[in-house]
């Protein structure tokens, strides 16, 4: 019995898809042991250049590991106890105000005119309380539903206890509690209980944080030795890229947001704001928060502006705080971070977003804080791993689609305004007019030529393909008139041989040699193009014209070859001597076969690009006019044709 046996492959994206749902599965059972691991990575990621900075002066590893470890604690602990005192300060202020806060929160939402819809709510609510508050009447015969146990015979024989007596009768009932007196070793957990843990991971994250700086190179050769030696050139690229990316964003997100909650602080202290420090230090780690910390960040002032600002004051400090966060983010936004960051991370902006719901939801609070360099890690191993491409293709900034493909969704999606887009985008990139005919317009045809042999596409979608792709033509020669005609005043340009395109298929063949003619427009040279309605026998009539003359037939596979083909034998059994190129639009390296094919039947040459043409035409032509035609190439088979 035959072995059927089916062998999957590492990079089989069955396999991917099971490690990649393990590894969630161990991260997340996992998470108390990689987090604090996580956390000491980050932190030495963003310690390693001040370290670096140091040891290239001269300082020993340990020294300047040690020094840098020490500057940032000494500067977090000297701002984080003056945070915690003024937000000490501050729940004090609110307890005590409390009755206040409510007050002003009130007359804010009362204060302005209910509308209609508030209206309405309200004379139903007045309806509905008339209506349960009316009483029904009883008669006078009907006996009290309410039973007075006090009344109430007593059972013979039975012989109520003087507490039951009074209870029943109404009297209060006295409450009795028993408190535990709590010992000395409860008091103490209770109070120290509670940061032992956070205590514990500090301490284990600083430990963890010194050793991965001490030994950073070492275990560099460590996690290469564990890969293998056989990829230590794929590893290395990905560790240094990861390790530079992640490290550079850090440091310069870090004190970029440093800088922003010190102007914030600043600010808020010159408006009047009380816990300035508070504010901007809030400021600086909400920031690290994608997209949702700045606006928290600009919310929590505000709201105490608003709630416990000044009465006399009125609405100045709450507006002077709307101002200051506005003019912040407008200049951060628009001018500064597109400097100071550029591609620095290189994450979309909805990656990151649903990155940092993932790996919040993955490991909490330190999840969110670890999102983006997670992020850049998963971005730079999806590039240099083929079977993680996903979260390259996914995360990555860099356009996913290319230029002709992006061109041919959009008109496929009967988007014409987006397919004019990306025109436009491409000439305000550089792009030559060849450049876009033979990148962005040939392969979108082309590939429409191929949908709609395989039936992937109807006749229709390829009709709206044409239609759009006409109309660029006409506004891209519209554009190049003016320079056009300035060319052609030049006598050095001025040609008298001329190009005769025949197409040899539909109407996307005449269309690659309209690119032709505009493209050699400027040269001077003429181009008469045979539509790809004519007849083979039509088509062969316009030979006779003039003897200074090349002929290019337009084919654009993948269909075509045949009628291609059938033309160059019957143009070259008409006259041997015309020369005669074939012009195999797309890839060179695809069209060996067809170069070949029509080599074989009389082609003088084989031209893939609408820029390969305007390259050597003229030259061609100028020695076609200087008497020094190129001898043409034996071919029986073509002068057999009757």
């Amino acid at each position: 019995m035959a072995d059927r046996t089916v062998r999957l492959q590492m990079n089989h994206p069955v396999i991917v898809t099971v490690l990649i749902l393990a590894v969630i599965a161990f991260m997340y059972l996992a998470a108390e042991v990689l987090r604090p691991l996580a956390l000491a990575v980050l932190f030495s990621m963003v310690l390693a250049p001040l370290a670096s900075w140091l040891e290239r002066r001269g300082i020993p590893r340990a020294v300047a590991t040690g020094a840098s470890v020490l500057v940032v604690l000494g500067a977090l602990g000297g701002l984080g106890s003056m945070v915690f005192m003024q937000f000490g300060d501050l729940a004090e202020e609110v307890v005590a105000q409390s009755d206040e806060i409510k007050v002003k929160v009130r007359s804010l939402f009362q204060g302005q005119s209910p509308s209609a819809v508030g209206q309405v709510g309200q004379v139903v609510e007045e309806v509905t309380r008339e209506v349960m508050e009316e009483t029904p009447e009883t008669d006078g015969d009907e006996p009290p539903n309410e039973i007075i146990l006090s009344q109430s015979p007593a059972s013979p024989g039975l012989t109520l206890p003087e507490t039951s007596r009074s209870t029943l009768q109404g009297d209060p009932i006295i409450p009795v509690e028993v408190v535990d007196r709590p010992s000395i070793q409860d008091r103490f957990r209770t109070a120290v209980g509670p940061l032992l843990g956070p205590a514990a991971i500090f301490f284990l994250v600083l430990i963890l944080t010194l050793f991965i700086l001490l030994t950073r190179d070492n275990l560099n050769a460590r996690l290469i030795q564990v890969i293998g030696t056989s990829h230590v050139s794929l590893t290395t690229r990905t560790l240094e890229e990861a390790g530079q990316r992640i490290s550079r964003y850090l440091t310069i997100f870090s004190l970029y947001n440093a800088a922003c909650g010190a102007i914030l602080g600043l600010g808020l202290y010159l408006i009047g704001i009380p816990y300035a420090v508070l504010w901007g230090f809030l400021a600086a780690v909400l920031r690290f928060i994608p997209y949702v910390g700045p606006w928290t960040a600009f919310a929590l002032p505000l709201a105490y502006s608003v709630t416990l600002g000044e009465v006399g004051d009125g609405w100045k400090e709450p507006l002077l705080v709307i101002a200051l966060f506005g003019t912040l983010e407008i200049i951060s936004n628009s001018i500064l971070e597109p400097i100071i960051y550029g591609r620095t991370a290189g994450i979309t902006a909805v990656g990151l977003l649903v990155m940092a719901m993932f790996w919040t939801w993955l490991w909490g609070p330190i999840g969110l804080l670890l999102s983006t360099p997670l992020t850049v890690c998963l971005a730079v191993l999806g590039k240099y791993v083929p079977a993680l491409n996903v979260f390259a293709t996914m995360l990555g900034e860099d356009v996913v689609l290319e230029r002709h493909a992006h061109y041919y969704q959009r008109l496929l999606a009967h988007d014409s305004d987006t397919a004019f887009e990306v025109v436009e985008t491409a000439l305000e990139d550089g792009f030559t007019l060849e450049r876009i005919f033979d990148e962005i317009l040939i392969p979108a045809l082309s590939r429409a030529e191929s949908d709609l042999a395989r039936s992937v596409i109807e006749e229709s979608d390829e009709h709206v393909i044409w239609t759009t792709t006409r109309t660029i033509l006409d506004d891209l020669e519209a554009r190049e008139e003016d320079n056009v005609q300035a060319d052609l005043i030049r006598p050095k340009h001025r040609k008298t041989g001329k190009v005769l395109g025949i197409a040899s298929g539909n109407e996307a063949d005449t269309m690659v040699l309209r690119m032709v003619q505009i493209s050699l427009r400027p040269l001077g040279i003429p181009v008469e193009i045979v539509d790809a309605s004519a007849s083979p026998l039509e088509a062969s009539e316009h030979l006779s014209g003039s003897k200074n003359q090349i002929v290019l037939l337009s084919y654009l596979p993948p269909v075509g070859l045949t009628s291609a083909r059938y033309l160059v034998r019957r143009i070259k059994a008409l006259d041997p001597k015309l020369p005669l190129w074939a012009g195999r639009w797309g890839a060179e390296s695809s069209g060996e076969k067809a170069r070949n094919r029509l080599t074989k039947m009389g082609a003088d040459r084989i031209v893939f690009r609408v820029a390969e043409v305007k390259e050597h035409l003229p030259e061609a032509l100028e020695l076609l006019q200087n008497g020094h035609p190129k001898e043409p190439k034996p071919n029986a088979e073509a002068t057999a044709l009757p």
